[in-house]
């Protein structure tokens, strides 16, 4: 009769801690989906520019730009059992840089996507203009921004994953912490100026 009672009550007690211990699981999926911890900026050359990348357990992030037929990248990819996501920062340097909207969403258009919302975020001394898009094929949310780095070059960060709130996260988190401080070139007479695109409020104040 002792014994059963003994039991009964490991049993309580077992059956207490597993209900503690799933709600300690849950408060910290819940802190670490809320909360985008990001690495130190990764300087990109002399460009000036500098991008964070996800940092949080799961993510494979770069350290430093690596390289692809388009121009210097980083890559990153979050695989998580019930997650996962992938953010691209392509650097490239091109006369055939997006500038409207208009241009923005016939890119993603043409990958299938259908575009539901879009935006501006100040980057550094530039402005980055974005979309969000959605694919009905393969579930897919997709944060597509361009900012304008100089005449010749441009920024593209892409941030896609079916949880259309991580992917937000994500994307408004590192656009934030971008830094970009146009390099020094030399001008006519031989002196140093920045090379730079004004910003939608200093163009604004010479309107």
């Amino acid at each position: 009769m002792m014994m059963g009672k003994i039991r009964d009550s490991g049993d309580k007690l077992f059956l207490l801690a597993l209900f503690l211990l799933g709600l300690a699981v849950a408060h910290g999926m819940v802190s670490w989906y809320q909360r985008i911890r990001l690495s130190e900026p990764i300087l990109l050359g002399t460009t000036g520019l500098a991008v964070p990348m996800p940092a949080d357990e799961g993510w494979q992030t770069p350290t430093a730009w690596g390289i692809s037929s388009l121009g210097p990248i980083l890559r990153a990819r979050l695989t998580l059992p019930s997650l996962s996501a992938e953010v691209v920062c392509l650097y490239r340097k091109t006369d055939e840089s997006i500038n409207t909207r208009e241009q923005l969403i016939t890119e993603v258009e043409k990958e299938g996507y259908q575009v539901s919302d879009f935006g501006e975020i100040e980057v550094g001394r530039s402005r980055m203009m974005w979309i969000e898009a959605e694919t009905p094929k393969t579930y897919n949310t997709i944060f597509f921004g361009v900012a304008g780095l100089s005449h010749s070059a441009a920024l593209q960060l892409t941030v896609t994953s079916q949880d259309p709130e991580l992917a937000r996260r994500i994307f408004m988190s590192i656009a934030e912490k971008i830094r970009y401080r146009p390099p020094m070139v030399p001008d006519e007479k031989g002196l140093t100026q920045r090379n730079w695109t004004p910003s939608h409020q200093e163009r604004a104040g010479h309107g």
